[in-house]
């Protein structure tokens, strides 16, 4: 076999899998966990990702070593940050009918003078719109909410969903920035 040459084993729903040689591994975990757009989202995710394109020996072992290790992840996570008792609201039937919002914030300000991020999510299909925000005014908030949403139902803060985005929001911004913070939103 010729050492360019890629091997592959038979995958789930008889696809094919490309074995990835210990060399490489950490290659390919760096693509889908440290990437910027792949938000470091943690074992599983991660895990699932890669299982779906690529076989790696020792896969699990070596993806938990990666995570656990990794300053990034190490730094971001909490544990037991919410604030607010958080109630169950009935699912919405029609799309942008109702919707969560919340404020993301006061964050480092950016280079381009912005200090928090508006986190709007729709409540039947979790479609989440973020955009940053120089500020938290009701004016500056309602700008951007008009903007981006048209509906007949809001509900801001301690909703359950939001809440559980914007954790995910942040760490995925706190990776992505680890170096530059004041570029969180470009």
């Amino acid at each position: 076999m010729s050492p360019g040459a890629f091997i592959f084993k038979k995958g789930p729903n008889s696809t094919g899998l490309t074995v990835v040689p210990v060399k490489f591994q950490e290659e390919i975990i760096l693509r889908y966990h440290g990437h910027k757009l792949a938000g470091h989202l943690g074992m599983a995710k991660t895990t699932s990702q890669i299982k779906t394109r690529s076989y790696l020996p020792k896969m699990t072992r070596y993806i938990r070593t990666y995570n656990t290790n990794g300053l990034i992840c190490a730094k971001r996570k909490t544990h037991g940050s919410c604030k607010a008792l958080l109630k169950m609201i009935p699912v919405s039937d029609l799309i942008w009918k109702r919707v969560a919002m919340d404020i993301m914030g006061p964050l480092p300000e950016s280079d381009n003078q912005k200090k928090c991020i508006l986190v709007i999510m729709g409540y039947s299909t979790r479609l989440v719109i973020a955009t940053a925000m120089k500020d938290m005014t009701a004016n500056t908030v309602m700008r951007k909410f008009i903007k981006h949403v048209v509906l007949t139902e809001i509900l801001s803060d301690q909703d359950r969903a939001v809440e559980k985005f914007n954790k995910t929001l942040g760490g995925m911004l706190t990776a992505h920035v680890f170096e530059e913070p004041q570029k969180w939103d470009l």
